[in-house]
């Protein structure tokens, strides 16, 4: 048998190996030196490799795919062994890449087959890291989101939710993805588009209930209310802004809602007459909203509606003083003459106005010369006047003078201003009636010397 030459067998050995690598079985092989069709990498060696297995593929680069004579490696790509692109622990994806690449940095999704050397992307394999990371494969969010609470709105407002509803941030409804994005439910209680329930209509009216019902654990937070309740800078105000504090969901200051007195035009901080009122001494909110604020007195404070609710000590003499929504008026109230039940010459008067008090909303009293807007003559109410000599000078059809005097023919509007409304807490008149009587009148406390006639026991 004749000798084979050493240089010969290599030879052959070469065409061998060269058949072997061109071995078109599948269309995965072509042309000398093993090299793959055009087009075969990214996406195609897959499809192949799904359908045939990974047979041809051992031939060049192992039995296991760790090199072979090619000399490159399935895991050079395939993290996860030559079956899985990414590791076999990362379930799901969207959860556990982020740690991976933390230790190990983005090398590895880096190049041109995988992710791009530059993370932008590759057809038909992996996507742009930048479809999820919209600030940066290093930021998921955009990096002008600081802090993310605050900004998330206008950029959602302006561009949509597109680049938030997907499987791997916040779900296609947006209602989370486990270790990913949270359900956007989770701050925003009314769905993706509204922080607070849609049924709060009044927002001081009915977080209330919904607080009483089910705590406070969704506002209690870093990116509402702060996690005790005292705010959070451009997100949800302290809630001492409203509660006292330390929070109590019963207690509340008036001054949250509306001013102290309220000084607006629309409810609830609709000005009326309350900062006349609110002068006068022994005058507070709860003179007119007794037990208003949250308390079991009155806890349908915060119902919408402008609940007036007055201490017994306000009542007439013959009913409970009440308020009148409609009419914008109160009646029965002591310090407005109660009822007001008046004399016939009084209800003619013209400085006499037929309502129980002027309307809340713009409605006056001039003290000047509309005395019988509360005062009536006789022993009716707490705010009539029947001492001494008044029967004779304003009523006594008979005597005295013709017409009947004015309040003001004997008292000094000017001295009213300070005297005669010095204190409204009790019915009884708590300033001095003697102290609102004119210079002119001579008034010694037991006799007068008008001028119209000599002096006069009262």
């Amino acid at each position: 048998m004749p000798q084979v030459s050493l240089r010969f067998l290599s030879a052959c050995a070469l065409i061998i190996l060269a058949a072997a690598c061109s071995d078109p079985r599948a269309g995965g092989f072509t042309g000398a030196g093993g090299a793959h069709p055009a087009g075969w990498l990214p996406a195609d060696h897959a499809a192949i490799a799904a359908s045939q297995g990974t047979t041809d593929c051992s031939q060049c680069h192992g039995a296991d795919l760790a090199g072979g004579i090619a000399g490159v490696s399935c895991t050079s790509c395939h993290l996860g062994g030559p079956t899985a692109v990414h590791p076999s622990s990362w379930n799901p994806v969207s959860q556990d890449h982020k740690p991976y690449a933390q230790t190990n940095g983005t090398t590895a999704c880096a190049n041109q087959f995988c992710h791009g050397t530059d993370l932008t992307g590759v057809n038909q394999s992996g996507p742009s890291c930048s479809g999820c990371h919209m600030g940066g494969p290093t930021a998921v969010h955009p990096q002008s989101w600081n802090p993310v609470y605050r900004d998330h709105a206008s950029f959602a407002t302006t561009t949509g939710t597109t680049g938030c509803a997907n499987a791997a941030c916040h779900g296609a409804d947006l209602s989370g993805i486990a270790g990913s994005g949270p359900s956007c439910s989770s701050c925003h209680m009314g769905g993706p588009t509204l922080v607070h329930l849609a049924t709060w209509t009044v927002m001081y009216k009915d977080h209330g209930p919904y607080a009483a019902s089910n705590g406070t654990t969704a506002c209690a937070n870093g990116v509402c209310h702060g996690t005790n309740l005292m705010g959070v800078t451009d997100s949800g105000p302290s809630c001492d802004t409203c509660h006292s504090w330390p929070y109590t969901p019963g207690s509340l200051k008036c001054n949250g809602c509306h001013g102290l007195p309220p000084n607006g035009a629309a409810f609830p901080n609709i000005a009326g007459s309350h900062a006349k009122h609110a002068a006068l001494a022994n005058v507070t909110c709860s003179t007119c909203h007794n037990g208003a604020g949250g308390s079991t007195v009155n806890s349908y404070h915060l119902n919408g509606v402008p609940d007036v609710f007055f201490p017994a000590s306000y009542n007439s003499k013959s009913a409970i003083a009440a308020f009148d929504a409609t009419n914008k008026v109160c009646s029965n109230i002591s310090c407005h003459g109660g009822p007001r039940a008046q004399t016939q010459t009084q209800a003619a008067s013209a400085s006499s106005t037929p309502a129980q008090t002027p309307s809340w909303y713009g409605g006056s009293i001039a003290t000047a010369s509309q005395c019988t807007a509360c005062h009536v003559y006789g022993t009716q109410e707490f705010n009539s006047y029947l001492s001494g000599k008044h029967y004779l000078h304003v009523w006594d059809p008979n005597g005295g003078p013709s017409p009947k005097l004015a309040c003001t023919a004997c008292h000094d509007t000017t001295k009213l201003t300070t005297s005669h409304f010095a204190g409204l807490s009790t019915s009884s008149f708590e300033g001095l009636p003697r102290a609102t009587i004119l210079n002119s009148v001579n008034y010694t406390g037991t006799s007068c010397n008008p001028g119209c006639h000599g002096t006069e026991s009262w």
